[in-house]
Formats: structure tokens, C-alpha cells, sequence
């Protein structure tokens, strides 16, 4: 993996997100092609600009643990944010709508803060994961949102535009964002 590649690449999902009205990025790229390698970098990328980053593995995953392993991570990096223990024990039963209450109020207390999800196509049900994605995006303010996945057929995340789906390929890790 060429350094130069990795780094252009990063620069263009850096580009991405901070475009007013973005919501995010769809990292779509083939089987062990350098998606989560990508997400770790923008990860450290982002914390170095002081952003609150949380990355939620989605692997295994149902829709309706979503928002609560969301909640978890933002737990562990930021214990005394606001009383997710509290949040969590409820969150069962409640929709991605009202979970996304508490993670307005806590971004209001963050810099730009961001998730990164990790393996759309790795959880549970791809297609409802998807949509459940798709949900929290239109809810959350001031968050923005990176998710990787294989290409799955049927799964799309129309929220993120086309010029925020991003592509990788074997030919040096070219995740250069491109429109459509």
C-alpha cells in the first residue's frame, strides 16, 4: 500500500466530511481491500484535529443494537459525558429516533463529532442495518457518519449522495471519492 495513495485518499474523505450538508461517507470497497485500515487512519486523522471520534464495529450486530453499542462506545472513550449507563439499561425498546435524543444532547457538548461503522455488510442484516443507518443519519445533528462496507446487492445508503461514496481498489488503495 503506497503511502502517497493512503494519504490523497485520506485527504479526499477528510474533503467529504467537511462539505456543509455532508452527512458522511460510504467507504464501499471488495473483501480485505483496506476499508478498516482506511477507518483507522481517518480515525487518528480526526482526533489529531480534536474531533470526538467513535468507531462501532458492526459485525454480528441487528439494527436494533444499533444505537445502544453506540451509546457503549461513547461510554468507554468519554466516561463522564452524560449517564449512558442510565441511557443503555432503557434503550432496548426505544426507537433509533429517541436514542438519537441522547446523542444530540451529548454532541452538543462535542467537537464535530463523528462515528465511524465499521462492516455494514458484516452485521446481522445488512439491508436492515442499512436502513437503520439511514434513520439515524436523518435524526442526528451535528454528527457525522463513515461507513464501511463490501459492496452488498440491495444495500444502499441513499442519505450519502453520490459523490460521498468512496471506492477502494487493489491498485494501491485508491479510496478516492468519486460522484456516482
Amino acid at each position: 500500500m503506497e503511502e502517497s495513495f493512503l494519504r490523497s485518499g485520506l485527504t479526499d474523505l477528510l474533503n467529504r466530511l467537511d462539505t456543509l450538508g455532508s452527512q458522511g461517507v460510504f467507504v464501499l470497497g471488495n473483501p480485505a481491500i483496506g476499508k478498516t485500515v482506511v477507518l483507522q487512519q481517518l480515525e487518528v486523522e480526526l482526533q489529531q484535529r480534536g474531533q470526538a471520534v467513535f468507531v462501532v464495529r458492526l459485525r454480528f450486530l441487528s439494527d436494533v443494537d444499533l444505537t445502544a453499542s453506540i451509546l457503549s462506545e461513547i461510554k468507554e472513550v468519554m466516561p463522564d459525558i452524560v449517564d449512558v449507563d442510565r441511557t443503555i439499561r432503557v434503550s432496548g425498546g426505544l426507537s433509533v429516533r429517541q436514542d438519537a435524543a441522547t446523542l444530540n444532547q451529548i454532541a452538543e457538548s462535542l467537537q464535530a463529532p463523528v462515528l465511524l461503522l465499521d462492516g455494514l455488510d458484516e452485521s446481522r442484516n445488512p439491508q436492515r442495518m442499512a436502513a437503520a443507518v439511514e434513520e439515524l443519519s436523518q435524526v442526528l445533528d451535528h454528527w457525522k457518519l463513515v461507513v464501511a462496507s463490501r459492496p452488498v446487492p440491495g444495500v444502499e445508503l441513499r442519505r450519502f449522495p453520490p459523490g460521498c461514496r468512496c471506492r477502494s481498489s487493489r491498485t494501491g488503495l485508491r479510496e478516492r471519492c468519486r460522484d456516482g
